[in-house]
């Protein structure tokens, strides 16, 4: 997929999010889980935007603080953005709950897992619209109407509406959890790893409806995967996540040719390719995820990467800054001196 132009429907800013943590022993002192750490990146009209990266990364946590399920701790998120700019009025971070209720009904949600994210003792027509009933006033016929049109569009025939959660497959409850997504017209539906609980056979129609939405309504994504492979099929624009941080952004096809970070080259040498291909990580990681808790003074891939420039790399936390105008309407950005170094 690609997008023509390049109009800003969610911007989101140096968002930080710390998790209380309690202290040891007989310690006092405050500690907290450093989750998201200056986390930034834009998505577009009528396009995807896959998050990417080990469990643990912070994809989830800040799919949950976009929607103000966690409220940040800093930063700043601009959404449905209007054509003449933006101020601190448009701050979706400072709306009120009046404000706020009104405003998320754009965004919507796809869980993870389609056997608990669907209410058991509901029938599933009301739990297709019950997002269209709460944003106004439906009459039953309405929503009767409503939910037929839904589960049409989706692929489930509209006589399974007195239907219950429990008598559907996999593929069918996450097929509901997308018609009940799409029933108030969102502007951006965020995707949280909504394939890897379901069978290979099935990931890919799911996919492709997902696909075929997006064509048919401009509806923009957030796709969140740990599978890097899902992602370059899904997405037009990719962001890598490594201990809270964006450490690579580009779009999908420069990401998928030329991976420039350490991190971002490790997990593209495991997607599976057709015929032999070159490598482009030699070596096995070492090392293993920095503690979220004591996060390192430099850059946190450090101890696993074998790019590493001691003394330089271990001090001082890099940047993500453009290394290349190839990538989409921002460059290739990247955050890794030896990059840096070598994009000079």
């Amino acid at each position: 997929m690609q997008t023509n132009k390049y109009r800003k429907i969610l911007s989101a800013q140096n968002i930080v999010k710390r998790f209380p943590v309690k202290a040891g022993g007989f310690s006092s002192s405050a500690m907290y889980v450093h989750a998201l750490n200056s986390v930034s990146f834009d998505i577009y009209e009528n396009s995807t935007l896959g998050l990417v990266g080990e469990s643990g990364s912070g994809k989830t946590t800040t799919a949950r603080t976009i929607l103000r399920v966690h409220e940040p701790d800093s930063g700043r998120l601009f959404f449905n953005l209007p054509d003449e700019g933006v101020s601190d009025e448009h701050d979706f971070f400072k709306y009120d709950r009046t404000r706020l209720k009104k405003e998320r009904t754009g965004m919507q949600y796809i869980f993870q897992d389609p056997y608990l994210a669907l209410n058991p003792k509901m029938e599933i027509g009301d739990i297709i619209t019950e997002p269209a009933s709460s944003a106004k006033k439906m009459t039953r016929a309405e929503r009767e109407e409503l939910a037929k049109h839904l589960l049409d569009i989706v692929g489930i025939t509209s006589a399974s509406i007195s239907k219950f959660p429990h008598e559907f497959s996999g593929g069918q409850r996450q097929r509901i959890s997308i018609a009940r997504s799409i029933s108030v017209n969102p502007k951006l539906i965020i995707c949280d790893e909504p394939v890897s609980s379901l069978d290979v056979s099935i990931q890919s129609q799911i996919l492709n409806l997902l696909i075929e939405l997006q064509k048919e309504s401009g509806i923009s994504y957030l796709f969140i995967a740990h599978n890097l492979a899902v992602v370059f099929y899904m997405s037009d624009f990719v962001a890598v996540m490594y201990a809270g941080r964006i450490v690579e952004y580009s779009s999908s096809r420069e990401l998928y040719d030329n991976p420039l970070h350490p991190y971002t080259q490790l997990l593209r040498s495991v997607v599976p390719e057709i015929g032999k291909g070159k490598k482009i990580y030699d070596k096995k990681a070492q090392g293993e995820v920095p503690s979220l808790v004591n996060l390192p003074p430099g850059c946190p891939f450090y101890n696993r990467c074998v790019k590493r420039i001691e003394g330089t790399c271990d001090k001082i936390l890099p940047p993500l800054v453009k290394v290349s105008d190839n990538g989409g309407p921002s460059g290739h950005l990247c955050a890794c001196h030896a990059v840096q170094r070598i994009s000079l």
